[in-house]
């Protein structure tokens, strides 16, 4: 279970759900500091839109990923998310971010791909998911980018060595049918040279 399911849950009902005992059942024990600093601890870049502020909001993923400083300082800078994004899988005629959180979250459940030129300079993959968690009346958009770069790089590998594996046995089979026919021909023609019983015996056994 991802970090993002587990708050999807915590937060799907104002109530905390019944799996919550202790003090963890107290109204306000998940504060906003909490929230962010279990966010902190995945790898993967995390941020939060809503309708009414835009972008409000982001895990210490996105800042080491990017030059800013703070939310704001994103916000100040672009009018998009979008606008960090060298490429992305699909054209996307949207006008605003709300929109496109909207169609991943519909339609790309499974993920969304991008490219991203990170702070220094490598351009890495990244694939997009989106979910929603409504809290006391707000629809709080959560937006996760999880790096795949490696992996990437691990499928592109693999395809590389099948491609030579594949060349590599269409040259042996080649160099192999050649010599092979001639022997085959050879053999063919002693066949129609009258050659002894045993000689016979021997070219059967070829």
């Amino acid at each position: 279970m991802g970090i993002m399911t587990i708050f999807s849950n915590m937060f799907r009902t104002k109530k905390p759900q019944s799996s919550l005992t202790g003090a963890m059942s107290e109204e306000g024990f998940v504060s906003k500091e909490l929230f962010y600093e279990i966010l902190d601890l995945d790898s993967s870049i995390m941020l939060f839109f809503t309708k009414k502020d835009g972008w409000v909001g982001a895990n210490r993923a996105f800042f080491a990923t990017f030059d800013f400083v703070d939310i704001d300082d994103f916000r100040n800078r672009h009018e998009s998310l979008r606008e960090l994004f060298e490429s992305e899988a699909e054209e996307v005629f949207t006008e605003y971010d709300k929109s496109w959180l909207d169609y991943i979250r519909v339609h790309k459940k499974e993920g969304y791909a991008v490219t991203i030129l990170n702070r220094e300079g490598n351009l890495c993959s990244y694939r997009a998911k989106c979910r929603m968690i409504k809290q006391q009346g707000t629809e709080l958009y959560a937006l996760d980018l999880e790096d795949i770069s490696e992996l990437e790089n691990a499928q592109r590998q693999t395809i590389a060595v099948e491609k030579l594996k594949s060349k590599f046995l269409a040259n042996i089979g080649h160099e192999f049918r050649t010599p092979m026919n001639g022997i085959l021909g050879f053999i063919e023609l002693l066949e129609k040279s009258d050659p002894t019983e045993r000689q016979g015996e021997y070219l059967n056994m070829i």
